[in-house]
């Protein structure tokens, strides 16, 4: 199964924004989602603390700031193929 991961952070109406489309998404067409809330002691907090939502896909980096549901299903779909 396809893996979507987000990392977000506490008050962030953009990450309230893309966890809604994902699932919407997801509603269609199953696949793993999972959540990552950003604190100062996340390993990956320096790298997207100001860049949130950050989307990955199979861990390939997809989308910044906001999620397109008809790109993110293609590229769901398109890891499907592969695997």
């Amino acid at each position: 199964m396809v893996r979507v991961h987000l990392y977000s952070k506490e008050d962030c109406h953009l990450c309230d924004v893309a966890i809604t489309t994902i699932e919407r998404v997801q509603a269609k067409h199953p696949f793993e989602f999972v959540i990552t809330k950003l604190t100062e002691q996340s390993p990956r907090y320096k790298d997207f603390s100001e860049k949130v939502p950050v989307v990955f896909v199979e861990g390939e980096q997809t989308f910044l700031y906001r999620v397109n549901e008809k790109q993110l299903l293609e590229k769901i779909k398109y890891f499907e193929a592969e695997h």
